[in-house]
């Protein structure tokens, strides 16, 4: 089988970009959306690698504040 494309957003079909994308669904540390492609008819899967990257915290004011590492105690 020959296919034009692996690339996001893009259908490895036809190489259209009108994709009609599904809810995405979590398994493991990995996620992949369902999607049609609306010009060729074609279905499949685009998957997508999840890594943990820090956290966001809410302040007294309500406001997400991303933590950084100077906001870290130190162990001295």
């Amino acid at each position: 089988m020959k296919l034009k494309s692996n690339e996001a957003g893009v259908c490895p079909f036809c190489g259209g970009t009108n994709l009609d994308y599904g809810t995405v669904e979590l398994v493991g540390e990995m996620c992949y959306y369902p999607y049609k492609c609306l010009e060729c008819g074609h279905e499949g899967e685009e998957w997508y690698e999840m890594s943990f990257s820090g956290h966001n915290i809410i302040d007294e004011n309500n406001e997400s504040i991303e933590v950084t590492d100077d906001m870290l105690e130190s162990n001295e």
